[in-house]
């Protein structure tokens, strides 16, 4: 039986997809015992609801337009190399017809209804790009009803700063590292990729992910990230 020291924190990581979640539990994974936390780190599925009373949790953010890049590649590889998680029929029409992220976004609002509804349905479709911050955590009501519980958000631009507080603040081991942004841990995508987006590409994200950065927005001004 363990014993849990005094003012030790139970800490549940809400894992959102492509925002440095698998690097993170990579990091931790070894670690998840230390003498102010017990870290439990679950998977996709694990939401704000699912958080017990008085425990806690932290998760990553990133703007949303750099999320979508991001899920596109990651989703085209079907995960490979650090998972391979085919296609479903869905996303496999969705990548024939798309080949890269800036030709899916800039059809996004298209004048052609044709390439306009192939658009809606690739990002409707393709997983990662299809769901929003909100599928963990709601609404803003429910999300500030719950901001005493959220301990540490990490803001995926400043990854490796933020890590080391976080180590610092639940006195995690000097030993938890980080992969390298190259190595499979990391699951990060190839920098050879393509990832520019043209503005009209760009200004048609933000108005599909308006939703999204009202909850950037709404982390920014509550956590002072």
């Amino acid at each position: 039986m363990k014993i849990l020291f005094p003012r030790k924190k139970h800490l549940h990581f809400i894992h959102i997809g492509k925002t440095a979640g698998t690097a993170l539990k990579h990091a931790l994974s070894d670690y998840t015992d230390s003498r102010h936390a017990q870290i439990y780190l679950h998977g996709h599925d694990f939401k704000l609801t699912d958080l017990p009373d008085n425990q806690y949790c932290f998760f990553s953010v990133r703007d949303p337009i750099d999320r979508f890049v991001s899920a596109f590649y990651s989703r085209q590889r079907q995960g490979k190399p650090k998972y391979n998680s085919k296609w479903s029929a869905a996303e496999e029409l969705a990548f024939s017809l798309f080949e890269t992220p800036n030709q899916l976004a800039n059809d996004l609002y298209s004048d052609n209804w044709k390439k306009r509804v192939n658009a809606e349905y690739a990002m409707l479709s393709i997983r990662h790009i299809n769901n929003s911050y909100w599928d963990w955590f709601i609404n803003e009501r429910y999300f500030l009803s719950r901001k005493k519980s959220i301990v540490f958000i990490f803001d995926q631009t400043s990854l490796n700063s933020d890590f080391e507080e976080f180590k610092k603040r639940f006195s995690i081991s000097k030993k938890a590292l980080l992969p390298d942004r190259n190595s499979v841990n990391a699951h990060s995508n190839n920098v050879s990729f393509n990832t520019k987006l043209n503005k009209v590409a760009e200004l048609n994200l933000k108005r599909w992910y308006a939703k999204e950065y009202v909850f950037v927005d709404l982390v920014k001004k509550h956590f002072s990230l």
